[in-house]
């Protein structure tokens, strides 16, 4: 049996597999739909249910370029990029917030002290770049999430945001059922 490939579609895949992301102008009805079915899918922990009238290449192109962002924990080696990440991000409030942050003076050593055994931390990934980190801690009854960083150039596209909510479904595994975020 043979398979038409439109050539749009062959460039696509030819262009994902030598890792370069076309660009495509997208409407904004499209990046609503996507987001819609990303959302849902990240929520419910599930596969993607593709079921909007846009053409399935243009929705993998639009996650890949968008959305390919690795969360994992940090092992004990990598505290020093979750304490660089954490000033590179808190440093534009110097002067801004009244009572300056906290986050400003702490140190690789106060993080190690404050995560101890009963916590870590995590870093974000965009396209193989460390652009964000959050420390934890369980408490007694609730996880304590602190420091969320992410570095300036990569705000407003949702890391923070997945960074809290990869902590929740950590939290849930663990067996609490509450959060709090400094």
């Amino acid at each position: 049996m043979i398979h038409k490939i439109s050539s749009m579609v062959l460039e696509l895949i030819l262009n994902l597999i030598l890792n370069q992301v076309p660009q495509f102008d997208y409407s904004a009805d499209e990046i609503q739909e996507f987001n819609r079915m990303y959302d849902a899918a990240i929520r419910d922990n599930k596969t993607i249910d593709y079921d909007c009238e846009f053409p399935k290449y243009r929705f993998i192109q639009y996650i890949m370029s968008n959305h390919n962002l690795l969360i994992r924990e940090a092992i004990h080696e990598e505290i020093e990029i979750v304490h660089a990440i954490m000033i590179e991000a808190f440093t534009e409030y110097i002067g801004i917030l009244h009572p300056p942050s906290g986050a400003l003076s702490e140190t690789v050593e106060s993080l190690q002290s404050k995560i101890g055994s009963k916590g870590g931390a995590i870093i974000a990934f965009k396209d193989s770049k460390a652009v964000g980190a959050t420390i934890y801690y369980y408490q007694e009854n609730y996880m304590y999430i602190g420091r969320v960083s992410v570095l300036p150039t990569f705000r407003g596209k949702g890391i923070g945001r997945e960074m809290i909510y990869y902590l929740e479904q950590q939290a849930v595994k663990m067996g609490y059922a509450e959060t709090r975020v400094e």
